[in-house]
């Protein structure tokens, strides 16, 4: 997870699949932030989260033996933030290597004049 937060309150939050990420946003959202930009990986379920190649350090060769990996609900994910008061601006799309995807989501605070 990265987390940036400026004195313009904008963040934002690389969502990994081994984190709660309800609890991750509204952490987040508890700073008084005014966007918030939220990037997911998507890929196939049957691909591994964590894509190995030569080299691969041995912390992430063993965290990839117990981490708990579960798929982020994109929708779930979209609407989360509008509970909180936040407002769905735009989403943006990636291809990247491994046939898998970055999705960003961009939010607004529903009291900023656009």
């Amino acid at each position: 997870m990265i987390l940036k937060i400026t004195k313009f309150k904008k963040t934002l939050l690389l969502v990994l699949e081994h984190v709660d990420w309800q609890k991750t946003i509204q952490n987040i959202l508890n700073f008084g932030i005014k966007s918030l930009y939220v990037i997911i990986q998507k890929q196939e379920k049957s691909k591994s989260a964590i894509t190995t190649y030569e080299n691969v350090p041995e912390s992430i060769i063993q965290f990839s033996k117990i981490a708990k990996i579960h798929s982020i609900n994109e929708c779930e994910l979209e609407q989360y933030p509008e509970k909180e008061g936040f407002n769905f601006l735009k989403k943006y799309s990636e291809k990247v290597l491994n046939n898998k995807e970055m999705l960003g989501m961009y939010f607004i605070k529903n009291d900023i004049n656009l």
